[in-house]
């Protein structure tokens, strides 16, 4: 969250590929050192400043897909980038138990930091920054012809012409932008609805699979559940993109907060048959997802090239102060369990692993 915050408006002002490449190597820097941790200060600490990393990265390569994509195709396009987080998290659901079991919960912390440094190097070598950037900033003619000619070598570009955008040079701090006359109306709703939805996603994701199990639904039907319920939001994540370009936001965001609402009130009401719960579950997934996306697909729209990574980063960073609420209760947790914060057990490692990665 914190990432967001701060590294979106530093984005807009050093350019989206330094503060990316930046953020994806602390990412996998910080990830790696938490892997030979050995008190619980210095994971949270680790994975605190991995949290800042991730954070930084997302409004960067969001504002980089949505400058190099024509306009029509953006909101597609963002949504099948932002596929990655559902993905991602599944594919770790599935490895994790094995991985931990055979060669140590340290196994995750390895990877996890190896393949974004590795990242980070191969994004120094081939990502460019944005073209509309460079021209906001005035870079050198040279940079801007050369970038060109790399995207489209039958470009015929003559020499000494000017090259401009349509967007508006920033003036003043890209943050109070966000709320200038004619922006504060699109900013306020955009955060207020990724705010719930992104509430709603932590809280099924956190409390489902208790409240299953308390209405009487074995363990193994509630991770069928479960699991289920995010495969619907990989599904509904890219799908989002596609349905907005064709039918427009105004009509997709309603209609899916609209279906997760009316899914989720079937699962409170319904404990039998069984089935019925995880078809609910999964179409509440799927639902969550095409609305999580399309708000993310939404704000580099709104925002000009001045303040886009701004706006996507705050507008995240937004719907991530949600955990703010499950920070106290995760750290009592990984404490009460095994006494002292400064000694504790290999299985509580995992868990207290997640307790700032999404600073």
């Amino acid at each position: 969250m914190l990432g967001a915050f701060g590294l979106g408006p530093i984005a807009d002002r050093y350019g989206r590929r330094c503060v990316l490449i930046f953020a994806t190597a602390t990412f996998g820097l910080f990830t790696l050192c938490a892997a030979s941790a050995a008190t619980l200060q210095q994971i949270l600490l680790f994975r605190f400043l991995a949290g800042v990393g991730l954070g930084g990265a997302m409004p960067s390569f969001i504002s980089l897909a949505a400058e190099y994509t024509p306009r029509t195709n953006r909101q597609a396009v963002i949504g099948l980038l932002w596929t990655g987080f559902p993905l991602g998290g599944v594919m770790v659901g599935l490895l994790a138990s094995g991985l931990i079991n055979t060669v140590g919960w340290q196994s995750l912390f390895y990877i996890g930091g190896i393949l974004p440094l590795g990242l980070s190097i191969l994004l120094i070598r081939a990502l460019p920054d944005s073209i509309e950037f460079l021209v906001m900033r005035a870079a050198a003619w040279r940079d801007i012809r050369d970038l060109l000619v790399r995207m489209s070598p039958t470009v015929n570009i003559v020499t000494g012409c000017k090259f401009v955008i349509n967007s508006e040079k920033s003036r003043g701090v890209p943050v109070w932008q966000l709320f200038s006359p004619g922006m504060a109306g699109g900013t306020v709703l955009l955060w207020a609805s990724y705010f719930v939805t992104f509430m709603i996603l932590v809280t099924s994701g956190t409390w489902t699979p208790t409240l299953l199990q308390r209405a009487g639904i074995g363990g193994s039907q509630s991770s069928v559940a479960m699991a289920l319920f995010a495969l619907g939001s990989v599904f509904g994540t890219p799908l989002a993109g596609f349905l907005v370009s064709r039918f427009a936001a105004r009509r997709v965001l309603p209609a899916a907060l609209v279906g997760s609402a009316v899914t989720l009130d079937a699962v409170g009401h319904t404990s039998q048959p069984v089935a019925l719960v995880i078809a609910c579950l999964g179409l509440a997934g799927f639902f969550l997802g095409v609305a999580s996306s399309d708000l993310i697909a939404l704000a580099p729209l709104l925002y000009s090239t001045a303040i886009r990574s701004t706006g996507v980063g705050w507008l995240w960073a937004s719907g991530d102060s949600v955990l703010l609420s499950d920070r106290s209760p995760l750290a009592c947790s990984a404490t009460g369990a095994g006494g002292s914060a400064t000694s504790f057990s290999q299985s509580e490692r995992p868990r207290c692993a997640l307790l700032c990665s999404r600073a």
